[in-house]
């Protein structure tokens, strides 16, 4: 059913450009219009208190220092590919901190940026930088995260010093 009005849209425009003719809304002159109609005020086009994105999250993000924040930082750290970090792993992070709580800056998406100290399989210590990110989970049914082992970032994929997960008055430019 849908292409079929898309090809009638289409049709009925080839037609009017062909022929010279044009639509009805182009023969009313401007400011014309009825002003008894209801106009639209610029409140009404977005609702800051209104859910943007559905799911079971709602506005839950853990806390930075919460288990399992912890585990799902260590997690995807262990998920890369083992020569990325040369098969290292997180043992332990500590000092942990937040830095930053963003929600409707400019996305309605939250996000709660971390950092800590983390100390890895082979005992060496390195900062360490994440994101929750709201809605970013499996369907975009719960929270997710991004983190970075500065200094191990070899390609680069979070930007030199980790930047893309962290917050941006955390960031000095260069």
């Amino acid at each position: 059913m849908r292409a079929r009005s898309i090809l009638t849209l289409l049709t009925a425009t080839v037609l009017s450009v062909a022929t010279g003719t044009t639509f009805a809304a182009d023969l009313v002159p401007p400011g014309s219009y009825d002003t008894t109609i209801p106009q639209i005020d610029e409140e009404d086009f977005i609702d800051p208190n209104e859910k943007v994105y559905f799911g079971w999250s709602g506005d839950y993000l853990p806390a930075c220092d919460s288990g399992s924040a912890q585990r799902a930082v260590a997690r995807q750290i262990a998920r890369a590919v083992p020569s990325y970090y040369d098969g290292l792993e997180i043992k332990l992070i500590e000092e942990i901190r937040e830095s930053d709580f963003t929600i409707r800056r400019p996305s309605p998406v939250g996000r709660r940026y971390c950092n800590g100290v983390a100390t890895l399989s082979d005992d060496t210590r390195h900062r360490i930088y994440y994101a929750l990110v709201q809605y970013d989970g499996f369907l975009g049914l719960s929270w997710g995260v991004k983190a970075c082992l500065d200094g191990l970032d070899k390609f680069r994929v979070y930007d030199g010093e980790c930047r893309t997960v962290r917050p941006e008055q955390e960031i000095i430019p260069r």
